[in-house]
């Protein structure tokens, strides 16, 4: 019978509040470190499923990023002007585990991931994303210009997550609502759990709220990053891609793009997989996470 790891609950202090993380350390003083980040809206333990399974292999890291999960510091919507406050609390994170660590993430997780190892590269050994929020060049051109003219709230994921309802009466009630459909229509029941396990929290008055407020997930949503494929080339560790062929932030196209700026890197467009890849198919993330760090 195989042991089933669990994580660790922890927090470290920055200017602005805390930042809430798993850690899971039972693999021996000599594992490769990981880190992994999760998408908009998501938090760190809805991975659970997948990183419960590597934590026998790796020592592992996951961020509550701010405005998410159970992270508590400073989140104010009208603040927000880009995906750099996610990457700057990183580069804070990893300064605090003090050492450098493979990297990977989902949507923007992957691409927060991927502005960390641009930027320093010192900190990242291996970068594995899981797809990622990068579209393609008109797409973006249309984005800034929808910035410009403070149009983006009306980008349609945005305003979509916008008017996500922020208060239930508890959370069976959420998971009832949420189960096979919209996002999570693909997602087995585990998954949906670890995720509302993490990105809830209970009221005084015995109702439960979403820890990731809607505006600001929009507010996110709305400030997508636009200078991806400048930040891709600039990452100097191993690379591998995992995306869904039914994806709708990549396509073949960004694929196309992503093997011209960096020829060596391992990209892999998978069948029947959407955004939601790493729910969909946790054994061939696990499997490529393990190749990245060494471990087959």
């Amino acid at each position: 019978m195989s042991i089933i790891f669990e994580p660790v609950r922890k927090s470290f202090l920055t200017e602005s509040g805390e930042l809430s993380y798993l850690e899971w350390n039972d693999a021996g003083d000599d594992a490769p470190v990981l880190h992994f980040a999760h998408a908009n809206g998501m938090n760190a333990q809805t991975y659970t499923p997948l990183l419960n399974q590597l934590a026998d292999n790796l020592h592992i890291y996951a961020l509550d990023a701010r405005g998410h999960g159970q992270s508590t510091a400073r989140a104010v919507p009208n603040e927000l002007d880009s995906w750099n406050v996610y990457r700057n609390d990183f580069k804070e994170f990893l300064d605090f585990i003090g050492q450098p660590v493979y990297l990977a993430g989902h949507s923007l997780g992957g691409i927060i991931s991927m502005k960390l190892a641009a930027k320093w590269p010192e900190y990242a050994k291996g970068l594995i994303l899981f797809d990622p929020v990068m579209f393609h060049s008109y797409v973006l051109l249309l984005m800034k210009t929808m910035r410009f003219f403070r149009l983006m709230k009306w980008f349609p994921i945005a305003s979509q997550a916008a008017k996500r309802r922020h208060i239930w009466p508890n959370i069976n009630t959420i998971f009832e609502s949420y189960k096979g459909r919209g996002a999570f229509k693909s997602w087995p029941d585990e998954w949906i759990q670890s995720y509302l396990e993490g990105g809830t929290r209970l009221c005084e008055d015995g109702s439960t709220v979403l820890s990731c407020h809607p505006e600001w997930e929009a507010k996110s949503f709305a400030n997508t990053a636009v200078d991806v494929w400048k930040n891709l080339s600039q990452v100097k560790c191993p690379i591998t891609c995992l995306w869904g062929k039914t994806s709708n932030v990549f396509w073949d196209k960004t694929e196309q793009i992503f093997s011209s700026i960096q020829p060596q890197a391992r990209i892999m467009g998978i069948e029947e997989a959407s955004h939601f890849i790493v729910m969909e198919k946790p054994q061939l993330c696990k499997k490529e996470i393990l190749s990245l760090c060494g471990l087959r």
